[in-house]
C-alpha cells in the first residue's frame, strides 16, 4: 500500500452537544497543522485458563481509547476579532474562546467545567483513512516560544474509541491565511511591568484528560489542570538584574506580546510565582532555566491569550 505524507487533514468543530458529532466541514473547519500522529489504544484481552499449554488465553481486542498529537502555529483568524482556526482545540483543552468583532479573540482557561463539558469533534485524515474524534478533550496543552522560528503549541486530543474507516481526503479544503506569529527582538517581556530579556520560552496549561469507560459506552473528560507553568529556557537571560528580579517574585505579572497588530499574541497572568532556578555552564556562559508557577487571583484567571 502506498503511504503519502502528503495526505493529511485535520478539520475540527466544537460540539454544541458534548459527545455529539459535530460534523466538522472542509470548507469552514479546517484547522493548518505541522504534523499529527493517531494513536490507537488497542489491545486484545487475556485471561486465566486451565488448558495444557503454557501462557493465558487471548480474547478479542480490547478498545480503550484514541488520541492525536498534534503540533500547529499560533495565528491569528485574518481579520482582527475572527476566531483562529485552532479554537476547538483550545476549547477541548478547557478553554472559552471569546471574540470581539474587529478588535480581539480571548482565550481563557475554566477549571470548574461542571457539566459543561468543553468537547470538539474532530476528523482526521491519513492517506485513505478517516479518523474521527468524537466528544474530544485535550489531556495536554501547551505553546512554544522561539526567538528563532514561529510560535507553535501543541496538543493531545482524547476520545473514545472510534474504528478508523476507509475515506478519501476531503475536497474544498479552505484554511486561514495568517502567516504563523513570530517573535521579535522588539518584542515586549515584562515581569511585574519591568523589562526583561528574554529569549526562547515556554508556557503548559496543565490540563490532563482522559477517557472513562462506561457501560453503554464511554466518555472523555478533562480530569485536572495542574499549577499552569511558563519555562524560561537555559540560554534566555541576559542579566543578573533579570534573575534577580524573577527570582524575587512572589506575586508579580508576567506579560509577553509577541508579533505585530493584526496578528499579535500576549500571554499573561497577574499572579506569578518563582518556582524553579537551574544553573548551567555553556561554553564560557552562565545560564540558567527558571519556572514560573501561574497562580489564580480571582477565579480560573491564572492566565490570559490575547490575539489582536
Amino acid at each position: 500500500m502506498t503511504v503519502s505524507a502528503l495526505n493529511k487533514a485535520l478539520l475540527g468543530k466544537i460540539e454544541t452537544t458534548p459527545g455529539t458529532d459535530a460534523a466538522p466541514a472542509a470548507g469552514t473547519d479546517a484547522i493548518r497543522i505541522i504534523s499529527a500522529t493517531p494513536n490507537l489504544d488497542v489491545s486484545p484481552l487475556e485471561y486465566d485458563a486451565v488448558k495444557q499449554t503454557f501462557g493465558k488465553r487471548v480474547g478479542p481486542l480490547d478498545e480503550r481509547a484514541m488520541s492525536l498529537d498534534v503540533e500547529f502555529y499560533i495565528r491569528s483568524g485574518g481579520a482582527l476579532g475572527t476566531v483562529p482556526d485552532f479554537a476547538p482545540i483550545a476549547h477541548a483543552a478547557a478553554h472559552t474562546v471569546a471574540s470581539v468583532a474587529n478588535t480581539s479573540v480571548s482565550i481563557d482557561p475554566v477549571t470548574a467545567i461542571g457539566s459543561a463539558r468543553h468537547t470538539a469533534s474532530f476528523y482526521y485524515y491519513e492517506d485513505g483513512l478517516q479518523y474521527k474524534y468524537i466528544g474530544a478533550v485535550c489531556s495536554a496543552f501547551s505553546i512554544d516560544f522561539p526567538l528563532d522560528g514561529e510560535i507553535r503549541a501543541k496538543a493531545t486530543i482524547t476520545a473514545p474509541f472510534l474504528a478508523p474507516t476507509a475515506v478519501a481526503l476531503p475536497t474544498g479544503l479552505t484554511y486561514q491565511s495568517s502567516d504563523p506569529i513570530h517573535p521579535r527582538p522588539a518584542d515586549v517581556i515584562t515581569d511585574a511591568g519591568t523589562a526583561i530579556r528574554v529569549g526562547s520560552f515556554s508556557f503548559d496549561s496543565g490540563i490532563a484528560g482522559s477517557v472513562r469507560r462506561l457501560i453503554g459506552g464511554a466518555e472523555a473528560n478533562v480530569t485536572a489542570r495542574d499549577r499552569s507553568k511558563i519555562t524560561i529556557s537555559k540560554d534566555s537571560l541576559g542579566t543578573v538584574a533579570d534573575i534577580t528580579r524573577l527570582t524575587g517574585v512572589t506575586a508579580g505579572s508576567f506579560s509577553a506580546v509577541m508579533g505585530s497588530a493584526g496578528n499579535r499574541l500576549t500571554l499573561s497572568s497577574a499572579k506569578a510565582y518563582y518556582g524553579n532556578l537551574k544553573s548551567e555552564t555553556q561554553d564560557v556562559l552562565m545560564m540558567r532555566t527558571i519556572d514560573l508557577l501561574l497562580d489564580e487571583t480571582n477565579g480560573d484567571d491564572a492566565y490570559h491569550i490575547l490575539i489582536d
